[in-house]
């Protein structure tokens, strides 16, 4: 394999390369698709593993459950679920018998059995002992270790099968809690425990069978409850795992059946056998119109007049050439290893990560070789001469273009591969790549095309955060056990208010003055009385969490700046923020963009980081287009608002505007 391999520490130690060129030049032998579906489990292999379990515990000569029949007994210890009641019963039943006076924990087992096999009703024997079945715990032990105990064995040593293997330790743990107790109960004499409770039938404690009938019931519906719950998943869950952007403000049955506007028709619907409704593409011109491909389309609940790029390459960039494809790729993954990998640098740990592991990663996962090229390109673009215009487009469409190969090859793969340890950092990381190339791409005026403005870029590459966060939150523990900086950003690098207190007077008052208008600016209407006040305004942004958790954030991310400590921390905004700013990004909304324009003065300050270069002028544009847009706002009027806009225009060195006086009629 070409991917690192881990120590026995634990730690992720990658294979080393002689030159970072050959990156490229080993892409033709990228994993197919079924080298990486091999580290899988078939839902065949987990049936098959889960098969002797359940016979094994089915044939369990442990008597009767509660008060069923043998035959009904036999039939319900299918159920992994009914197993585990049954064996806490058990239990349970021995800790009863043993507090009859006199009786120890063999005569209390011994008991249990009796009870179970119906031979104690008020004390008095009414069928024979099934010595067949007791006369042989060696023969049940040996059938166990042959051929349960190396099914589980395997079973329990997959990944990325948690309820699987839940079913298994189900079956597991109650077949040893019942064969304990077996063989606690066979060197108890029958006829002394029968002498035993005719002396002390009185001291002796009758079960109460309405307990355990009442539990065995309650375990009969919760299976019945899980199994109804999974056939509904089945037949309107879309294709593998489908991570969307704006997912938490989605009712559950409408993450079932969303299209993923792959289409028309797309896979969600075509698997499903219904209409799909996704509408048509226009007819395209042959002018190019150039978009940031999104992290998920179906984060559509956002309306941002975002443009989608070409489906055929352009002469321009991508040559038909396969020896000019390889040179060009050779060309940008040398930048990527020396230049372009510094961007997405926040600790230590990301050098080795950066440079060397998701390079190699992306011999197997195209997405991330893709992406990888498409940063690469579009540095080179933003940083070829100004007067060499040739040259900076042909990069930038490169860019796009891969970009758009990254996206599309993205989507599949979560479509149709499922989420392990193994992928679940690559994905997040992707979304990240993502964000950043949405803030560093331009837009440019061609043949009078739209040009997106700078709120729009940001829009879009706050929502790619966000679907790095929400995919990096899906297993933690993954995340902190891959080769990225995760767990030492967790565990050194926690937030120390403290640092506050290191900048200067007027960015502390500059900065306060976000909490100020935060208690006061009220939001649009949401039609909810619950939320909006009496005479209909909408609620006060201080009151929404994710407006109170955007401006502390954007508060801490200065003292983060000042200290230098984490490089590039502002981006820790748009992973942490809800929908309801980027919501509020999209509709233009006052105090989303007066928290925007303080975020554009910190994002300009990273344009002074050389290593940082996708800041670009993106910040003092986004500081001008939000400060015009507060100017034109009726919160305008606030004192905080208009010290807010003089301060951060000063520091990105644009000159003061004036408030715009409509002229009355």
């Amino acid at each position: 394999m070409t991917r690192g391999s881990q120590t026995q520490s634990g730690k992720y130690k990658p294979l080393r390369s002689d030159s970072p060129l050959q990156f490229t030049l080993l892409r033709a032998s990228r994993a197919t698709p079924s080298d990486q579906m091999a580290s899988q489990v078939s839902w065949q292999n987990a049936w098959w593993a889960l098969v002797p379990l359940a016979m094994n515990s089915m044939l369990q000569p442990a008597g009767n459950i509660a008060t069923f029949t043998s035959r009904t007994s036999l039939a319900l210890r299918v159920s992994p679920i009914v197993c585990t009641a049954d064996a806490i019963i058990s239990l349970h039943m021995v800790v009863w018998y043993s507090s009859t006076r006199g009786m120890n924990l063999r005569s209390a087992a011994r008991m249990w059995h009796m009870s179970r096999t119906q031979r104690l009703p008020h004390g008095h024997d009414t069928s024979p002992l099934d010595t067949a079945s007791e006369a042989s715990p060696l023969v049940r032990l040996a059938v166990f270790v042959i051929g349960t105990l190396l099914q589980s064995i395997k079973l329990f040593a997959c990944e990325g099968i948690p309820w699987t293997q839940a079913w298994g330790y189900m079956f597991v743990v109650s077949f040893v809690v019942l064969e304990t107790m077996l063989l606690l109960s066979r060197p108890v004499d029958d006829e002394k425990l029968r002498n035993f409770l005719l002396d002390h039938g009185a001291n002796t404690p009758a079960y109460p069978e309405f307990v355990s009938g009442a539990i065995i019931i309650l375990a009969i519906l919760l299976h019945i409850t899980l199994l109804a719950w999974i056939l509904v998943f089945s037949l309107l869950a879309p294709p593998a795992w489908e991570i969307n952007s704006d997912f938490v403000s989605l009712q559950w049955w409408q993450v079932f059946l969303m299209c993923d506007e792959q289409g028309p028709p797309c896979a969600n619907c075509k698997i499903r056998n219904i209409e799909c409704t996704y509408p048509p593409p226009p007819k395209r011109d042959q002018s190019p119109t150039w978009v940031i491909a999104s992290y998920n389309s179906s984060s559509g609940n956002s309306q941002s007049p975002v443009r989608r790029p070409p489906t055929t390459p352009s002469p321009l960039s991508l040559s038909s050439s396969q020896t000019s494809n390889r040179l060009l790729e050779l060309e940008l993954m040398h930048r990527w290893t020396l230049r372009t990998w510094q961007g997405m640098y926040s600790l230590p740990p990301c050098r080795q990560f950066l440079q060397e592991i998701l390079p190699r990663e992306g011999l197997q996962h195209s997405f991330v070789l893709d992406g990888v090229l498409a940063l690469a390109a579009l540095d080179a673009a933003l940083h070829t001469p100004a007067e060499d215009l040739a040259t900076s487009r042909y990069y930038r469409r490169a860019a796009l273009e891969y970009c758009t190969k990254a996206s599309v090859e993205f989507r599949d793969a979560m479509n149709t591969q499922a989420i392990t340890r193994d992928t679940l950092y690559l994905l997040s990381t992707f979304g990240c790549m993502a964000g950043y190339f949405n803030l560093a791409v331009r837009d440019e005026d061609v043949n009078g095309a739209e040009r997106l403005s700078t709120l729009d870029r940001v829009h879009a590459s706050f929502i790619m955060f966000i679907g790095c966060a929400q995919t990096a939150a899906i297993n933690l523990e993954w995340l902190f056990d891959s080769p990225t900086s995760a767990r030492l950003a967790a565990e050194e690098y926690y937030p120390r208010l403290e640092f506050l207190d290191l900048l200067d007077f007027e960015t502390r008052t500059a900065i306060n003055r976000m909490s100020t208008v935060n208690r006061i600016v009220r939001l649009p209407p949401t039609g909810d009385p619950a939320v909006d006040s009496e005479d209909g305004q909408g609620p006060i942004s201080y009151d929404v969490w994710s407006y109170r958790l955007a401006v502390g954030q954007t508060k801490y991310c200065f003292a983060e700046e000042a200290t230098g400590r984490i490089k590039g921390f502002l981006v820790s905004l748009p992973c942490m923020c809800g929908p309801e700013i980027v919501e509020g990004i999209r509709t233009r909304e006052p105090m989303a963009m007066f928290i925007l324009m303080y975020w554009g003065v910190l994002l300009d300050k990273c344009a002074a980081d050389p290593w940082l270069w996708w800041a670009g002028t993106t910040g003092r544009d986004l500081v001008d287009e939000s400060s015009q847009l507060l100017v034109r706002s009726p919160v305008f009027g606030l004192e905080d608002i208009r010290e807010g806009v003089a301060w951060a225009r000063r520091q990105v060195g644009l000159e003061a505007v004036l408030p715009v006086v409509e002229e009355l009629a």
